[in-house]
This record gives C-alpha cells, sequence and structure tokens, in this order.
C-alpha cells in the first residue's frame, strides 16, 4: 500500500470518531529532498512558502512541478510572511548592524525580482502593515488593531492586560478570530464585541465565512507531545480531526476558496488535504 493511500485512510478512519465538518477528497504528501522546517499555502494554492525554523531564509516551491526557487536568504524572512492578491509576496528582512534593524520587501511573481517596500528601521514592522485594505494584526504590546476603511482602532476584547496573537478577519468581514494567550481561541464580530469561546485551537485560520481550522496541542513543559489539526464549526460547535492520531501535525494554513489545506509535522513531512464542505 502506498503512503498517500495508507495516510488517507488514517485520516478517514480519524475523521470518522468524530462529526463532519468538511468532506477530505484526497491527499497529497509534499516529499522534498531535504527536511520541510517552516511551510505554509499560498491563498491561491499553486504554491507554498517555506523557510528555517528560526526564519531565515524564504523561497518558493511550485506545486505544479516541485520547483522550488530562493526569494530570499534574509534572516527574519520567514516570519509573518504575507501573500497579496495578485501572488507578490511581502516579507521581512532582518539585520544586526550593530542594532536589530527591520525592513520590508516585496517579491514579484511576475518579474521574479524583489524591491524593498520599508527601509530597514529600529521598529520591528510586519508584512502586514504594508498590505491595503482592511486587516486585522498583533502589535509590539500584543494588542489587536484592526484596520477597516483606512482608520485603525485599538481592540482589546478581555482589557489590556491579556495578549492576543493569530488574529484574522472573517472572509465575509464581519467577524475576528484570535487566541488568548492562556486561555483560548475566540470569535467575535469585527468590532471586537460579543466574544465567543471557540476552545484551545492554536494558529487557527478561517476556511469559510463559519468554519476555522486550527491545532489542538499537548506538551510536557518543553516540547509539543501531541498535536492534531482540528476543523470547527463556529456556529453549532461541531469539530471534526483532520490528521491521523500518530502524527503531531501543526501549523495549518489555508487557500482562499477554502478548498485546501496543508499542516506540517516536526520530523520535515508535509501534508495538503483537498477539502470540501457541506
Amino acid at each position: 500500500m502506498n503512503k498517500t493511500l495508507s495516510l488517507a485512510i488514517c485520516l478517514l478512519s480519524a475523521a470518522s470518531a468524530t462529526a463532519q465538518v468538511v468532506s477530505v477528497d484526497s491527499t497529497r504528501e509534499i516529499a522534498l529532498s531535504h527536511p520541510i522546517q517552516k511551510i505554509s499555502l499560498a491563498p491561491t494554492g499553486d504554491f507554498l512558502l517555506l523557510s528555517d525554523y528560526d526564519n531565515k531564509g524564504l523561497s518558493l516551491l511550485s506545486l505544479s512541478d516541485m520547483r522550488e526557487e530562493v526569494i530570499t536568504d534574509a534572516a527574519g524572512a520567514g516570519w509573518g510572511t504575507t501573500v497579496e492578491p495578485n501572488g507578490d509576496i511581502l516579507y521581512r528582512t532582518v539585520s544586526y548592524t550593530p542594532t536589530r534593524q527591520v525592513g520590508l520587501s516585496r517579491y514579484s511573481i511576475k518579474s521574479k525580482t524583489s524591491q524593498v517596500v520599508v527601509a530597514e528601521q529600529r521598529q520591528a514592522v510586519q508584512p502586514a502593515q504594508a498590505e491595503t485594505g482592511d486587516k486585522v494584526v498583533t502589535n509590539q504590546d500584543f494588542q489587536l488593531e484592526l484596520t477597516r476603511n483606512g482608520k485603525t482602532t485599538l481592540l482589546s476584547p478581555f482589557g489590556t492586560a491579556q495578549r492576543y496573537i493569530w488574529p484574522s478577519i472573517s472572509p465575509d468581514g464581519r467577524h475576528l478570530l484570535f487566541f488568548v494567550s492562556g486561555d483560548q481561541t475566540y470569535i467575535s464580530d469585527i468590532n471586537g464585541q460579543n466574544p465567543k469561546p471557540m476552545g484551545i485551537l492554536r494558529a487557527a485560520k478561517w476556511l469559510n465565512d463559519t468554519i476555522i481550522v486550527g491545532q489542538r496541542d499537548e506538551d510536557d513543559g518543553e516540547q509539543t507531545t501531541a498535536s492534531r489539526i482540528i476543523v470547527r464549526n463556529t456556529l453549532d460547535g461541531t469539530e471534526q480531526q483532520l490528521s491521523a492520531d500518530d502524527q503531531i501535525a501543526m501549523f495549518p494554513s489555508v487557500t482562499s476558496k477554502g478548498d485546501r489545506i496543508l499542516y506540517s509535522t516536526p520530523e520535515g513531512r508535509a501534508f495538503l488535504l483537498y477539502v470540501h464542505t457541506k
């Protein structure tokens, strides 16, 4: 039995033990000649972004021909990397001259060249800050900053003593998704009001307007001992496990159409699930 078929059976077996939130049509293991460290799926679904665990360097992997091209070897390039609607990639550069300097660059998919967007400076800028349109980011004080129609508002749904991470706006622009450190994941209305608990789902993403996907992990105080990819219907609380029990499955990323989910494991494997919602 080949690896892909065996994995698909494991995934289906795991999913059958819980309610169905999505259907997994097929599974593809991303096989490379080197171990995979950080990996994410572009919203367009046609390429992957690779980086080191320490965020050094950034490469693009085409899913059509599995060709890998280096975008940059800059330190910090793998942190908070953002893919724009046209496929261009915003990434950080970090240097020490001698103090820490952070800048932003944009890689053009068409010309295969990079241009500086924000010159390196002492302030720690994020790729999302160079985007136009609506966005929500965690600032340096770990508070939520929501930008809509060019106006930025500071949000603190549970007060400024809390730290908010992994924030995002739902595709329909009506809700926020965020994690409160030491607590759990929440969704709220777009202004941070009426937060609703979603359980522990770290690094969660919107799959569509009502379904989120994240990792539910366990640790021994030093390292992650278990982690599963979970999809959850935010309307009725229904959940479904997508990864196998014997995998430490982490850091899901999704396409903008919500038809593919990518996750990786600490030993350097990555899996792409082709899904559809009911």
